[in-house]
């Protein structure tokens, strides 16, 4: 795969993500009437995006370079201490934040899932296997 089609991949997955996070913010109002759960829904898509947009250029550049495994390493423990950092104040509010917290940062998970599905119905109606 050519480094532009590789863009087109991440530039349909963020699209996807931003979408789908529209979506799940119309939800959630919709249902809570909570702009609380919204903020925090928004916030862990952020952390989830801007994560994942990270994790590719630490991974292009480990891989062209074959340099950066320790600021790969320090860059996960970094994220991880982030993540938990909002997750204990978080937990104070609700469970359904918690909740709210961890929809937003599968946002980009689900995604990527949404994107693999199309490159294999993709592959499947093009007659690959």
């Amino acid at each position: 795969m050519g480094k532009e089609n590789n863009q087109k991949i991440i530039n349909r997955i963020l699209k996807i993500s931003l979408s789908s996070q529209l979506i799940i913010i119309v939800l959630i109002y919709t249902f809570t009437k909570s702009p609380i759960y919204c903020i925090i829904t928004i916030l862990a898509t952020l952390i989830g995006i801007s994560s994942f947009l990270i994790m590719i250029k630490l991974v292009d550049r480990y891989i062209k370079k074959k340099k950066g495994r320790a600021s790969f390493i320090i860059y996960i423990f970094l994220k991880i201490t982030f993540i938990t950092a909002l997750f204990y104040p978080l937990s104070k509010i609700s469970e359904a934040a918690i909740l709210f917290y961890i929809l937003g940062l599968s946002t980009i998970v689900i995604a990527t899932m949404i994107e693999g599905a199309y490159q294999i119905y993709r592959n499947l109606s093009n007659g690959r296997t």
